[in-house]
């Protein structure tokens, strides 16, 4: 009886695990605590399904970020909102795709409530995006073909946000995630992604300003990496001047 007990409690567990899993129960979270807490659904499955479905045939290039993806790698969270990073040039057909559920918008991020499913499409302006696209990694969300952000480039969105947030609790949420990516995929990630991630930052440093941000956020993540015993990995800035890419 206990061994049986046992075997449902792990079986309970490896449907909350990190993976395809993860992101459906990111979605399931979404919709059952929405329902609880705050009286409705914060997501629904069936529309975050058509959402994907609309894009895949419209062959709309993107990677599914934020916390579904965060899903995927770490421990699923309930959200209220499915974020893709959207290849520059198919920003208008994503318009004309959702047009009807257009809710609001910046240079930055363009929201569409999909009959109460947030949808929040990201322009892949840099570089950086674009290659976090042609990065993205296959899944199936409840049996749809969709397209999530590999850790190394999530970590780089990631600790990109974390200075520029104007809401402390959501920088503090941001590093949290961070050090969960780099504590539940440390086999996944070599130091050669860890300079990849320092380098990209610091290709962003235009000003005195912007250099001194990003080399606060690479020593944090120095630190975070010594601190989970990943020391190996610490990003060590060649003698003689900064690496930077080509954005």
């Amino acid at each position: 009886m206990e061994s049986r007990q046992e075997s449902q409690v792990e079986e309970q567990r490896s449907d909350r695990l990190p993976g395809p899993k993860g992101v459906e129960t990111c979605l399931a979270l979404s919709e059952e605590y929405g329902a609880l807490f705050w009286g409705g659904k914060l997501m629904e499955r069936d529309k975050v399904r058509a959402i994907l479905q609309t894009l895949n045939a419209a062959e709309i290039r993107y990677a599914i970020i934020g916390a579904v993806a965060m899903g995927y790698y770490a421990t699923p969270r309930a959200t209220q909102d499915i974020d893709v990073l959207v290849k520059r040039e198919d920003i208008p057909r994503v318009q004309r795709l959702f047009r009807p559920y257009y809710l609001r918008g910046t240079a930055v991020v363009m929201v569409f409530d999909v009959e109460g499913t947030h949808l929040d499409v990201l322009p892949a302006r840099l570089q950086l995006g674009r290659t976090a696209i042609d990065n993205a990694v296959d899944v199936l969300v409840d049996d749809v073909p969709a397209k999530v952000v590999a850790v190394r480039d999530l970590l780089l969105l990631k600790l990109l946000a974390i200075p520029d947030r104007p809401d402390p609790a959501k920088a503090m949420q941001d590093k949290a995630d961070v050090a969960a990516l780099l504590r539940d995929c440390a086999d996944q990630i070599s130091r050669a992604d860890i300079e990849y991630i320092a380098k990209s930052l610091l290709g962003l440093a235009f000003t005195r300003e912007d250099f001194e941000k990003y080399q606060g956020v690479i020593r944090w993540l120095n630190e975070t990496l010594e601190l989970l015993g990943m020391a190996d990995r610490r990003y060590r800035e060649p003698e003689g001047g900064r690496g930077s890419v080509s954005l």
